[in-house]
């Protein structure tokens, strides 16, 4: 077994016995680009590990009967995944791979019981195993298992409790379709600082037809992340990262020149930014979160624009009364939208910890509107598709807070060209 072989495999179990998922969020982050191949394999290795989850759990228990320690089921299921979803393994290669690592890390025992699982696997699912994509591998799971009737959280590859949850509020054929797109592997998006008219090399970026809600946002696909991390363009901070749903909050804000303007969950910046951009610097835009770690990212995104950063709860607001002329809160959420680029957002899911994120939500929003003028504006947004931190949640808000109008909202739903999203522009009523 290679030393790369054997730290993919030690890293990808320390993440996963030690996962708060934040790590997972690879996708809009240079730095992932600047590990060694280690750490990259791992990452790719990962994504695709959360995204087929629920299937390779599922099939993990035909071959066995008696659940092992947790790490060796960890080594079985990476192995799985492996096999199914990493085109160019050569799998006999990584049977013997495995099956040495298991007798390094564990005992003979182990390692005679991890190859007899992982050949018998080889034999039953030859035929998936040598297909060329994820959608060909999956029509030649499905048809070589024997159970006609299998699980919905299988055939969608969405947990039980998250699942359960969407089908109180989506048709199924909506579930369905939610569950092929975020299957599909992210591309890199990025929109240019300023939607300035730049010269960029052949190659290196690609523009995208904008969704109709981008307005005139222009967005650029990567085509080569390894050259357009190392690319100057990138290193003089021309190109800000981020998926084309990010911009409807702002542009629904309107954000105008001279006003002030509160971003109130700025962590990391890129909804400030563009506020930044669009009000040429000539707002006074203070931007605030309640994480001292995060808002210093926001200051290093907008270290060339004239903002004021403060770290502060909204609920414990140090702002006086009547502050704003209009408000962003890009509150806390599930996550629910954006599944594509943090496919382990899947299994933090819980009614609990949703009651607790509403509970959240909503405590930000009826207290960022004392801080509003008469006639203010202020835009609720999340990154979730789940009605009760969305439309529900402005229901209620409008229904106890009498001083507030909602004058628009729009629910985006994810699929192959961006995230999910909701935006609601309230307006408080003048007396």
């Amino acid at each position: 077994m290679t030393i790369t072989e054997e730290k993919i495999f030690d890293r990808a179990i320390a993440i996963l016995s030690n996962s708060k998922g934040i790590v997972l969020d690879y996708s809009r982050d240079d730095e992932s680009y600047r590990q060694d191949v280690n750490d990259k394999i791992v990452r790719d290795l990962l994504y695709k590990y959360f995204r087929f989850l629920p299937l390779i759990q599922y099939l993990t228990n035909i071959f066995i009967k008696n659940p092992p320690k947790k790490n060796v089921a960890y080594i079985l299921e990476l192995s799985f995944c492996q096999l199914l979803f990493q085109q160019g393994i050569e799998k006999y290669h990584l049977v013997d791979a495995t099956v040495t690592y298991s007798k390094k890390r564990f005992n003979a025992y182990t390692a005679n019981f991890v190859n007899a699982v992982l050949r018998n696997f080889n034999r039953k699912f030859s035929s998936a195993i040598d297909c060329n994509n994820s959608e060909d591998t999956l029509t030649a799971i499905y048809s070589l298992l024997e159970d006609s009737k299998i699980a919905d959280d299988v055939l969608f590859n969405i947990p039980e409790s998250l699942l359960k949850h969407l089908k109180k509020h989506f048709k199924r054929r909506v579930i369905k379709s939610l569950a092929a797109t975020i299957l599909i592997p992210t591309d890199i998006i990025l929109r240019i600082r300023g939607n300035k008219d730049i010269d960029i090399p052949d190659g290196l970026i690609t523009k995208i037809k904008s969704p109709v809600f981008c307005k005139t946002q222009d967005f650029y696909k990567v085509e080569n992340p390894e050259e357009f991390f190392k690319s100057k363009h990138f290193k003089e901070g021309l190109f800000y990262i981020c998926d084309p749903a990010t911009v409807v909050a702002v542009n629904m804000l309107a954000p105008q020149k001279n006003e002030v303007i509160g971003d109130l969950c700025s962590a990391p910046g890129g909804k400030g930014l563009l506020i930044a951009e669009k009000t040429d610097d000539l707002a006074e835009l203070i931007l605030s979160d309640r994480s001292f770690k995060r808002l210093k990212k926001v200051q290093e995104n907008l270290k060339d624009h004239k903002v004021t950063t403060i770290q502060a709860d909204v609920q414990k607001s140090p702002f006086k009364e009547k502050t704003f002329d209009a408000i962003l809160l890009d509150v806390p959420c599930s996550n629910t939208g954006v599944i594509r680029h943090k496919p382990d957002v899947k299994f933090r899911f819980s009614k609990n910890k949703l009651k607790k994120l509403v509970e959240l939500q909503y405590n930000i929003a009826e207290s960022a509107i004392s801080l509003l003028k008469e006639g203010g504006r202020m835009v609720y947004s999340t990154c979730s598709i789940l009605p009760e931190e969305n439309s529900m949640l402005i229901e209620k808000l409008l229904s106890e807070n009498k001083n507030i109008t909602l004058l628009e909202e729009l629910k985006i739903f994810p699929n192959i060209s961006h995230d999910g999203a909701y935006s609601a522009l309230l307006q408080k009523n003048r007396l």
